[in-house]
């Protein structure tokens, strides 16, 4: 028998596990370990950063700074390691803060997830702060969740986005 208490608490389970999961992303973002960040994803994940804050529901219909499926996901974390692009030495130093979480309700079987970044970014003794707008869907079926797409919307993604040398 299923009743209305069980799915609650669920629901408060898979907010936590995702909380929870997010703040683990944030702190490998922070540590440069990019490997394990590609470790994050589901093949089929996608990791998006559009260029409008009017863009349009589907990533395919806007213009972007970023549109990484799985091939270029790994392809932009190879760059990061490789110290041989001129944006990536020295590295950029990052501290994130995230919070405002809203559990948005879908019928897709996935968790989706709202939630509000501020971003501190150190490079070259200049500083800079990014805020940004993040939905996640989490992929929270198997043993641990996955991420199958993240979309983070700038503020200020009107403007020219420039010398970006670390992962949103």
């Amino acid at each position: 028998m299923h009743n209305e208490t069980d799915t609650v608490a669920k629901d408060t389970i898979s907010f936590d596990r995702s909380i929870d999961f997010l703040m683990a992303e944030a702190r490998i973002l922070d540590r440069q370990d990019y490997s394990a960040w590609l470790s994050l994803w589901r093949p089929d994940g996608l990791y998006v950063v559009p260029a409008t804050r009017d863009a349009a529901a589907d990533p395919l219909d806007s213009l972007n700074y970023v549109y990484d499926d799985e091939d270029m996901r790994q392809r932009r974390v190879r760059r990061l390691q490789s110290g041989t692009a001129l944006v990536t030495t020295p590295a950029t130093h990052t501290v994130r803060s995230l919070s405002r979480f809203v559990h948005l309700e879908t019928d897709d079987g996935l968790f989706h997830l709202s939630s509000s970044l501020l971003l501190a970014a150190s490079r070259r003794s200049v500083q800079r702060i990014l805020a940004a707008d993040v939905d996640h869907v989490l992929d929270l079926a198997g043993s641990k969740p996955l991420l199958v797409r993240k979309t983070v919307l700038l503020i200020n993604a009107d403007e020219p986005l420039t010398d970006i040398s670390f992962i949103l």
